[in-house]
């Protein structure tokens, strides 16, 4: 799920990067246009990441805490002396 919503983010971040290097050249033809509406269907999905971690923020941090505690048992030392 951690690594989902990582994967997700990377891809929303490609996707704005693009928009705003297609959305400069147009600022200085049309200042007065709002952009907002163009640009709020790309950020649909972190508002929506954001509405899920308020609302299930402690088991979004216990998935990280046992993603974090499961890297170590990948290492050498950590399976000698398991």
């Amino acid at each position: 799920m951690l690594r989902q919503h990582r994967r997700r983010l990377g891809k929303e971040k490609k996707i704005l990067r693009l928009f705003f290097s297609l959305l400069s050249p147009c600022t200085i033809f049309a200042p007065i246009m709002s952009i907002t509406p163009i640009i709020r269907p790309f950020f649909k999905g972190r508002v929506r990441a954001i509405e899920r971690y308020a609302a299930h923020a402690e088991e979004i941090q216990r998935e990280v805490l046992h993603s974090l505690l499961r890297q170590p048992s990948d290492t050498q030392p950590a399976q000698r002396h398991q």
